[in-house]
């Protein structure tokens, strides 16, 4: 797992998933993220809940991934695409 992911990388659905992991403590740049979307076509994120004491970037899409959707994941701030293909629908 590379330094900075703290919880899930992949490519494919992911829906109502609970995950627990204590955050790096070596960090020393960036905010954690929970879940990171490397690549893939129409990949689909739903219903997530990330509950933590630190400022974290809840979803990331990188330029690979393609025609995601995210649906109740994360607030507008808590997420972060280096893609304009996407869709989101954010938590309020």
């Amino acid at each position: 797992m590379d330094d900075d992911v703290d919880v899930l990388e992949l490519a494919g659905a992911v829906e109502g998933t609970r995950a627990e992991r204590a955050p790096s403590t070596s960090r020393t740049s960036t905010d954690p993220i929970i879940i990171r979307v490397e690549s893939g076509d129409g990949n689909h994120i739903s219903n997530n809940r990330a509950i933590s004491n630190v400022t974290a970037k809840r979803v990331l899409l990188a330029a690979a991934a393609t025609a995601t959707k995210v649906l109740d994941s994360a607030t507008v701030s808590e997420f972060q695409a280096e893609t304009s293909n996407h869709t989101l629908r954010a938590t309020p």
